[in-house]
């Protein structure tokens, strides 16, 4: 199953806007939660992913300690987390939505926080 991977030293840009926003999804032609891992962040990876819509990943974004930034995204149709974040690092989270995932979080919330 694939999945954008960002390795130590590297650093993903995804800079859509309010307009035109960016769509990351699986290419099956049955589309469905799980469908590909998502995107993950390795730890000493960087990235900043604004105003992206992500769908039918196994993990929306799962962060391993890499710093990143997620705003104004909207996450969903997952089959395990919306964004999961273990390890170190300082992830900066603001206007997302995360709906519809396989997991939720302690409650239904789609987020996970992990050492």
């Amino acid at each position: 199953v694939s999945a954008i991977t960002v390795k130590s030293g590297g650093k993903l840009v995804i800079n859509g806007s309010w307009n035109s926003r960016v769509s990351i999804t699986s290419n099956t032609t049955t589309q469905g939660a799980g469908n590909y891992t998502g995107i993950v962040i390795e730890s000493g990876g960087i990235a900043y992913i604004n105003y992206t819509n992500i769908s039918h990943a196994t993990i929306g974004v799962d962060i391993d300690g890499g710093n990143t930034e997620v705003n104004h995204c909207v996450i969903n149709e997952t089959s395990d987390w919306g964004i999961e974040f273990t390890g170190n690092g300082a992830p900066y989270i603001l206007n997302t939505t995360i709906y519809d995932t396989g997991s939720g979080a302690v409650g239904d919330g789609g987020i996970t926080i992990g050492d």
